[in-house]
């Protein structure tokens, strides 16, 4: 998606976790990659990797000279990561329920934003309200998604 939008053609290459993509980006197997701050700050503070923008609409407090992909001139760049909650088919709602108000609560927590904050990760909860608004996000990121994954003869497993 994100290829498409900036308007550069490259091969995908799939890893078996961010770590071997580190290394290889590092040892110059690589020649970019795109990474959450929190996988990444440690490399881009110590010099061993150059940090090109930031894909999401804000910029990070840990990194506060790099600009956003936007502020940079690339469009419909508003990557954001998220990391949902997920429970086995069939788990009884009471159950759904108490997982959700326990997740929701510890994002509240100010000790958490803060030690959170410190690798280049909020908590928002706009989406983490409800099992519903994860449901409704993915459903859209989905239909937001297809038409550049069809044109591209790609599909998501």
């Amino acid at each position: 998606m994100l290829l498409s939008s900036i308007g550069v053609d490259a091969l995908h290459v799939p890893y078996r976790g961010v770590a071997p993509a580190h290394n290889d980006l590092m040892g110059g197997q690589i020649d970019f990659m795109c990474d959450q701050p929190t996988g990444v700050l440690q490399y881009v503070s110590a010099g061993k990797m150059n940090a090109v923008a930031v894909l999401g609409n804000q910029r990070i407090a840990q990194l506060p000279k790099l600009g956003t992909a936007s502020s940079q001139g690339f469009k419909d760049t508003n990557v954001r990561v998220w990391t949902g909650i997920f429970a086995p088919k069939g788990t009884p709602p009471e159950i759904i329920k108490r997982l959700n108000d326990a997740m929701v609560q510890a994002a509240k927590d100010s000790d958490l934003i803060k030690q959170a904050a410190t690798v280049g990760l909020d908590l928002p909860l706009e989406f983490t309200a409800s099992p519903g608004n994860l449901s409704m996000m993915m459903v859209l990121g989905a239909r937001r998604d297809a038409p550049l994954l069809q044109a591209r003869k790609e599909f998501l497993d």
